[in-house]
């Protein structure tokens, strides 16, 4: 007499486990089966399956430690058992996901599973994939013999997913539980800023320095680019100061179009601050102060 499924001194293959056990044909009256961490021990299971010679076991270890399985059986109005001691599933003998890595943070909707069937000739298989342990309310994917598979329906809101692998091998299903995170939301896609056109902007310049909006610089608009000269007066010719005129809204565009034209980054406020002045000598023209020459760097449409 003995326990004939899984065979005595093997491991395990994961969570669940289907014992079978050969009593040589006694007629038994009644069968109680003890699985735990030490010989006789129920710490895992005491079923009573009446005269059947099988059962399936669930909340098995997986850490790699001792199991011990006692089998009762009442024969004549007495008692007797048969043990056997079996290794737990481990990371390193049990079936699971090695792609993505357990814990990793998925791809988006949809994620490319590979799991290592661990030398084990497989049966069959199934991925399901939920929102608590072994649910399928996500996905439940058939994969029969295949070890790679692409699953979709995924949320992408950084979520907790959980995964169980079912695989079926020697006539037995098993299965394996690991942890996912959800992809994390795409960004909003970033506004498409229009580049506006050298003729837009002359026009907006025109515009701002009150000559005629045509889309020519011509001589009366660079007189007109010459009155409006933002700057101070320690900056600047004495005898032209008058001239300046420090407009916010000509300040802002001048701002907006040096931060175009080399990425500077400064803040569009319409103030003639340091910062700005300090931007405008070392970006235009002669030290800035050649007011035409300057306002015409700022032109180019990027």
């Amino acid at each position: 007499m003995e326990i004939t499924k899984p065979v005595s001194g093997s491991t395990l293959r994961g969570q669940i486990e289907v014992f079978e056990w050969d009593l040589d044909e006694l007629p038994v009256s009644s069968t109680i089966v003890y699985v735990g961490s030490s010989p006789g021990g129920s710490q895992y299971s005491a079923t009573s399956v009446g005269a059947d010679s099988t059962t399936s076991v669930d909340n098995l270890p997986t850490d790699g430690s001792e199991v011990y399985v006692r089998v009762w059986y009442r024969f004549n109005n007495a008692w007797s058992s048969i043990d056997s001691t079996f290794t737990a599933a481990s990371a390193t003998n049990t079936p699971a996901i090695v792609s993505p890595e357990a814990g990793s943070v998925l791809d988006g909707e949809t994620q490319e599973f590979t799991w290592d069937p661990k030398g084990l000739p497989i049966e069959n298989s199934w991925i399901y994939a939920g929102t608590t342990t072994g649910g399928s309310e996500l996905s439940a994917t058939l994969t029969g013999t295949t070890t790679t598979v692409s699953v979709g329906g995924f949320p992408t809101d950084s979520s907790e997913i959980q995964t169980r692998l079912y695989f079926k091998t020697a006539g037995s299903w098993y299965f394996t539980d690991q942890t996912f995170e959800a992809a994390v939301p795409a960004p909003p896609p970033s506004p498409v800023v229009p580049v506006p056109s050298k003729d837009q902007l002359v026009r907006e310049l025109q515009g701002l320095v009150g000559t005629t909006v045509d889309g020519d610089v011509g001589p009366k608009t660079k007189a007109a680019f010459n009155k409006n000269w933002l700057g101070r007066t320690a900056s600047f010719d004495p005898s032209f100061a008058a001239r300046f005129k420090n407009d916010e809204k000509l300040v802002s565009w001048v701002q907006r179009r040096l931060n175009t034209r080399s990425n500077l980054g400064l803040t569009i406020d319409g103030d003639y601050g340091p910062a700005t002045e300090a931007a405008v000598v070392s970006q235009l023209g002669k030290g800035g102060v050649v007011a035409s020459e300057s306002y015409q760097l700022l032109l180019n449409a990027n």
